[in-house]
């Protein structure tokens, strides 16, 4: 409760931290209940994933339904094993009880790091080895059962398959081959030809979709229309659907609308080219314009799926939801600017999906859901009923209802925490005798910011040593430059070597100032190959002094500087398939600086590192990752920047004294085992095992410049820990060539 008041977000984020499978299992159980039919536990693509994982030689365990897999199809497994496992767990006895989950939730939120699975125990009275058997054997017996009733099953060929490839909504271009949208585990997500007889495939064009994976073929079959998200290459977070026409001769793609947030486009019998255009949460059926976007229709509460003109153009039949029923219309009434429809088939109890015209146009092919079951149907239409589907306009709200979105009526503090400093009070070296302390410092904190990232802000306050410090940081997103303020006064101690002694001592570093950063990322391409880059510049103006024994009572005088910090990021054509540990294709250039433009009285710093990375596309059918590395640093004697990344591997305890020094290496990544599973009753979950072997060397540029070099190979795991934390540890082995001996390295 008091978390609750100080920091709703973190209670939030607290009272979540069970496994996702679980608490998004909660969420499709509920809406699965609230009437016949309802939710995703009653929909037979959901529940079909389920039934074929079960019914495998590797069944899902209890740990993978409840944990969101790293690079294992489907990528909603947790979503699918977390809603199953909590209904079987829930209607256990005669009457649905989802006691267990308050009692599981109540003992984790007071006892998080026991992990879940003492939870489950406290809730349902089994271990989570024993519900993972108990599981397993009734969903396995359960959907046995289903398949021997639903027996006998109509014989299929496989054309082209591999495991983790999907292919989506294949159309005939020839007699033998046809044309589909392709992506899984080892290939760039695209269009390909496929040979029917064969199941060889050649590259179209490598192309990123919109989610519902809904194309087609130009009426003379020399191209494919079909929509993308088009990002801002100011706003990260904002992209808009657009509708592009590719060649199939070549593979060109030209855009066809600007803004057009359009999507599942289609040529019509006119010539015209159709789509389905986003209103908010529905959506309406238009024409292409030129780059702009013209609506038909203005239905409330409707969603068009997708448009179907039958080859010989005579009927054109649309898959529309309407209040959540969906049914197939036809057109009662066509216009250039406006159409109606009516009614011409649905089923009462399934959902009717994709729709696809014969060669000839008599038959209406669709897939539809009838008998829990996904099963294509041939329509023979008959005459159509003679009601229709009026449009009507939206309801325009009053504009008295709406307000302008102003950012500062949100900003009330999102957090109020404590805060704890601490000083550890130890020398550098054992022989120091005269150490400043610190101690322990006390104070709180506080955080807000508003749901539109417009302004953000934090700080602290706290009292150390006898005196007040803090900081506190103002940061805006309104425009393409990200501004952000800071202003602090922290102490900290640091070392420092006594006159004629060989001792030395630790005291007390105040620093105080101000600090003006400007970030500006940019998105330069995002179609399977992305391109962004993001720039920064950071000015800081700030006073130093040093207080504190072994400088008695005295304090000395303020040093004042101004330093700029560049920074740069920048992104080539990079690319990575779901089960890349590394990307397969790229180049990444990284740079940052540091310099003192003005100093007071005191030596000026200055220094620079660079690395460009480029990743090669050797082998992406076993997803090895090859990289190669160079980097370059530069700085002076009063320089403080981390070296231990920047130098060979076994060479982290070398300290890189002012100079220039040129770095050159390769990197190589193997996987090894796509775990994907772990354990409930201790909070782990291991993603992958992967073996790497590297080359590394380092020369100081100058006359006489040291070198360092180094080979070696290790392995890494990455994991999960208590459902929220990841980490990628490596370990292995470098050989120095310099001292040609063996060192023991891990990240």
């Amino acid at each position: 409760n008091l978390v609750r008041i100080f920091a709703p977000d973190v209670a939030r984020a607290y009272n979540l931290s069970a496994p996702q499978g679980l608490v998004e299992g909660v969420a499709v159980y509920r809406e699965s209940r609230y009437e016949d039919g309802a939710g995703r536990l009653n929909a037979p693509l959901f529940t079909m994933k389920m039934r074929a994982a079960m019914l495998s030689d590797d069944p899902w365990s209890l740990t993978q339904m409840m944990e969101p897999p790293a690079y294992t199809q489907p990528f909603n497994r947790f979503y699918i094993g977390g809603a199953h496992a909590f209904k079987a767990w829930t209607e256990r006895g005669d009457h649905p009880n989802a006691a267990f989950f308050r009692d599981a939730t109540a003992l984790h939120s007071q006892f998080p790091f026991l992990g879940f699975g003492v939870g489950l125990w406290t809730g349902l009275g089994q271990w989570p080895g024993a519900l993972d058997d108990e599981l397993r054997s009734a969903f396995q017996a359960q959907y046995q059962r289903e398949m021997e009733r639903r027996a006998p099953f109509t014989d299929t060929e496989v054309v082209a398959g591999e495991t983790g490839h999907n292919y989506r909504r294949p159309y005939w271009v020839s007699a033998d081959s046809v044309v589909t949208y392709l992506h899984g585990y080892d290939v760039r997500r695209g269009f390909y030809r496929v040979h029917a007889e064969t199941g060889e495939r050649s590259l179209v064009r490598v192309q990123s979709s919109t989610e519902d994976y809904t194309y087609a073929l130009s009426r003379d079959t020399s191209a494919l229309y079909a929509s993308r998200y088009v990002p801002d290459p100011w706003v990260p977070t904002q992209e808009v659907a657009e509708v592009e026409r590719v060649d199939l001769s070549d593979g060109e793609a030209t855009r066809l609308t600007e803004n057009g947030r359009a999507f599942a486009p289609v040529e019509a019998p006119n010539g015209d080219l159709w789509a389905v255009q986003n209103d908010g949460a529905f959506s309406q059926w238009a024409r292409l314009d030129g780059p702009d976007v013209q609506p038909l229709t203005q239905f409330e509460e409707a969603r068009f799926k997708q448009i179907a003109p039958s080859p010989n153009g005579h009927t054109v039949a649309v898959l529309l939801n309407v209040e959540g029923t969906q049914r197939i219309y036809r057109i009662d009434h066509h216009r250039r600017d406006d159409v109606r429809l009516q009614p011409w088939l649905g089923l009462r109890e399934a959902i009717i999906y994709d729709l696809c015209w014969g060669p000839e146009g008599r038959y209406l092919l669709f897939s539809a859901d009838l008998s829990d079951a996904v099963n294509i149907f041939a329509f023979d239409p008959p005459r159509p009923p003679a009601r229709q589907v009026q449009a009507e306009g939206d309801d325009a709200p009053d504009s008295d209802e709406s307000r302008p979105y102003q950012a500062w009526r949100h900003l009330a503090p999102r957090m109020v925490y404590p805060t704890v400093r601490y000083d550890p009070d130890e020398a550098d070296r054992p022989t120091a005798q005269r150490i400043k302390k610190l101690g322990v410092g006390v104070g709180v904190g506080v955080a807000g910011n508003d749901p539109l990232g417009r302004w953000r802000y934090e700080g602290d306050a706290y009292l150390q040593d006898g005196r007040l410090w803090g900081a506190a940081t103002v940061q805006s997103g309104r425009w393409r430059l990200r501004p952000s303020l800071t202003v602090f006064n922290t102490p900290e101690t640091v070392p420092v070597a006594l006159e004629d002694s060989p001792q030395s001592a630790r005291v007390g570093l105040e620093e105080r100032g101000v600090s003006l950063d400007t970030r500006l990322p940019i998105r330069l391409q995002s179609n399977v190959y992305q391109s962004a880059a993001a720039l920064s510049l950071g000015a800081e103006y700030r006073q130093t002094r040093f207080f504190g024994d072994p400088l008695a009572a005295e304090t000395t005088p303020w040093r004042d500087r101004v330093t700029l910090s560049p920074r740069a990021v920048w992104g080539h054509r990079v690319q990575q398939n779901p089960r890349d540990l590394v990307p397969n294709q790229g180049l990444i250039l990284n740079t940052s600086a540091e310099i003192d433009v003005w100093t007071d009285d005191i030596s000026p710093s200055q220094a620079f590192i660079g690395t460009a990375d480029v990743y090669l596309p050797l082998a992406l059918r076993t997803h090895t990752g090859v990289r190669l590395g160079a980097g370059l640093l530069t700085q002076n004697q009063e320089a403080v920047i981390g070296t231990s990344q920047f130098v060979p591997r076994g060479y982290e305890d070398v300290a890189l004294g002012s100079g220039s020094f040129l770095r050159v290496g390769a990197e190589v990544t193997q996987p090894l085992w796509y775990i994907d599973d772990g354990s409930t009753l201790i909070p782990f979950y291991a993603k992958a095992l992967y073996g790497y072997g590297f080359g590394q060397t380092m020369t100081a540029l100058g006359d006489e410049g040291a070198s360092y070099s180094s080979v070696g190979a290790g392995i890494g795991l990455e994991f999960r820990f208590f459902y929220a934390l990841d980490f990628d540890v490596q370990i292995g082995a470098a050989f120095r060539l310099g001292p040609e001996d063996i060192d023991l390295v891990w990240r």
